[in-house]
């Protein structure tokens, strides 16, 4: 069976967001170099196929972090939320300590929390490997929906601790999902009503990146929604 994951109708090429880290960009480009180097010698080898062995590098390295993150988000985080446990909601966000980044001056410690490393910055990075030279409009949907998913998650940590105030305008991830809108649809709402509204709106977000990125992936290995 073949191991190709992406569809070869989508001549594109990779364009690393500015909001990555440099790590990720070195890896990314050594990861290319590889599977370029690969296509060599062969008399059908094109930078189509260069562009494919790119992304299948970028889906077997971050697939694995977007599902986890949904299955997490499915079971244990809804789980929380539907008990009410806002300690166990809080938890989640929780900043975690990384290993340092090599590409970075005196190789300091990297600070992040679980759905930044496992869900947004995954999800970024993965939607670049799709775009078409430029902001394409499957790039531009689906860093919308990301943005859509990281202002609903981001609120709801609020949430959880109480702070159910509308959060301040700053634009966001590209100027997608920031900032409270002129007039909050969550107001009103107690911490519980509030938490879930998020809530469904980050699976409603969520759902709607996958809807777009599955589009270019063989069926076999498409994402799955968040039920």
């Amino acid at each position: 069976m073949s191991c190709n994951v992406f569809q070869r109708h989508e001549k594109n090429t990779i364009k690393v967001s500015e909001a990555l880290s440099r790590a990720d960009v070195f890896r990314f480009a050594g990861s290319a170099f590889v599977g370029a180097a690969l296509l060599i010698g062969r008399p059908e080898a094109s930078e189509a196929e260069t562009t494919l062995a790119s992304r299948k590098v970028l889906y077997f390295r971050y697939a694995p972090r977007i599902k986890s993150a949904r299955d997490f988000l499915a079971k244990d985080f809804k789980a929380a939320l539907d008990k009410k446990d806002w300690a166990a909601v809080a938890a989640a966000y929780e900043i975690q300590k990384q290993a340092p980044d090599s590409s970075l001056r005196n190789n300091p410690q990297r600070f992040i929390n679980k759905f930044e490393k496992d869900l947004y910055s995954p999800m970024r990075i993965f939607s670049q490997s799709l775009s078409e030279k430029g902001a394409s409009p499957k790039l531009t949907a689906l860093l919308k929906a990301e943005g859509e998913l990281e202002a609903a998650l981001d609120r709801l940590q609020l949430v959880a601790k109480g702070d159910l105030k509308p959060p301040k305008k700053d634009g966001g991830f590209l100027g997608f999902g920031g900032g409270a809108p002129v007039e909050d649809k969550y107001a009103g709402l107690n911490q519980e009503k509030m938490a879930k509204a998020l809530f469904a709106d980050a699976k409603t977000a969520f759902n709607a990146w996958v809807e777009v990125v599955n589009k270019g992936i063989i069926e076999v290995n498409k994402f799955e929604q968040l039920l």
